[in-house]
């Protein structure tokens, strides 16, 4: 009940405002949110919860998010034109997601 994504070429700190706001939440729940959100981050972390659903072999309402972390993933480093000639780099940064899920027991 188990999901990675590596390599998101989304930002850490971009996919961790969406993955904050579902936390916790039963995952039926979540994908339902993570339709409403309309950030780039949402579709990814989508897949990811779908995948680890699939994984489970089980139904959605049944499953919570137990975990979900967003870890830095490498960095690109890339250079862009700056004035008098000169160059200053930047990154184009990655992530990590993994997602756990656990079965709730009602009663």
């Amino acid at each position: 009940m188990k999901a990675i994504v590596r390599n998101l070429q989304v930002s850490p700190r971009k996919v961790r405002l969406v993955a904050d706001s579902i936390r916790g939440m039963n995952a039926e729940k979540a994908l339902r949110q993570l339709t409403l959100i309309e950030k780039h981050a949402s579709e990814p972390l989508t897949k990811v919860i779908k995948s680890a659903v699939a994984n489970s072999g089980k139904d959605a309402r049944s499953l919570m998010i137990e975990t979900l972390v967003v870890n830095e993933g490498i960095s690109l480093k890339r250079f862009h034109q700056a004035t008098r000639g000169r160059i200053e780099p930047f990154q184009k940064r990655r992530s990590h997601v993994s997602v756990i899920l656990k079965e709730v027991t009602n009663g």
